[in-house]
């Protein structure tokens, strides 16, 4: 299995298994002269809760990365890059922020630190500063070799640089091998492209 199978299997594993056991712990725990009706729902709406809240945690501790995400999914790569950054010095400045991928079972990498990078990297490159995007998409891989998405980004940026040496499909196979499916390739290859599109126009 490939490490994103892994993750993936691993994250849907502990779901389960977590909502699983805090289901049956509530369960002994609730009075048995309750009505029927409540009986059964109770221990679904605590465990619902509380499988609810790691994600709400994760969330806060690492709010800069999900709004680089989110002006990237915007569009906005100038703020993204600004918020990557905010990420990075944070992650590096209070290290136990990225300790908490554990809460949510992070799937593309294990490391908030590494996804950083990787979203700073695309918004250098929808902004033409290609190797400041080169060496973030380079850092990302190296905090997580098994990081899919950001082999896939070099890949991408080398063809941007124009590279004839067949690095890009070397790098594009490498993500595919750590077991980014052809539709996903094909998916992310679509999203990347359409930010880096200003690149390879000249604006």
């Amino acid at each position: 299995m490939t490490p994103l199978g892994r993750r993936k299997l691993w994250y849907l594993l502990r779901v389960v298994g977590t909502f699983v056991a805090l289901v049956a712990i509530i369960e002994l725990l609730i009075d048995p002269h309750l009505p029927l009706i409540v009986r059964p729902a109770m221990p679904l709406l605590v465990g619902a809760f509380f499988l609810l809240v790691p994600g709400r945690l994760h969330g806060w501790a690492c709010r800069p990365l999900y709004r680089a995400v989110a002006r990237l999914d915007e569009e906005r790569p100038a703020e993204a890059r600004e918020a990557a950054s905010e990420a990075i010095a944070l992650f590096t400045a209070e290290p136990w922020r990225t300790r908490l991928g554990w809460m949510v079972g992070l799937v593309h990498s294990g490391s908030v630190l590494a996804m950083a990078h990787y979203n700073r990297a695309v918004a250098h490159g929808a902004l033409g500063e290609l190797d400041l995007a080169v060496a973030d998409a380079e850092r990302a891989t190296a905090l997580d070799p098994t990081y899919a998405k950001a082999w896939l980004l070099q890949s991408v940026l080398a063809r941007l640089q124009g590279d004839t040496s067949g690095r890009a499909g070397e790098l594009r196979a490498r993500a595919a091998g750590l077991g980014l499916a052809e539709d996903d390739l094909e998916g992310l290859l679509e999203v990347l492209s359409r930010l880096l599109a200003r690149v390879e126009g000249g604006t």
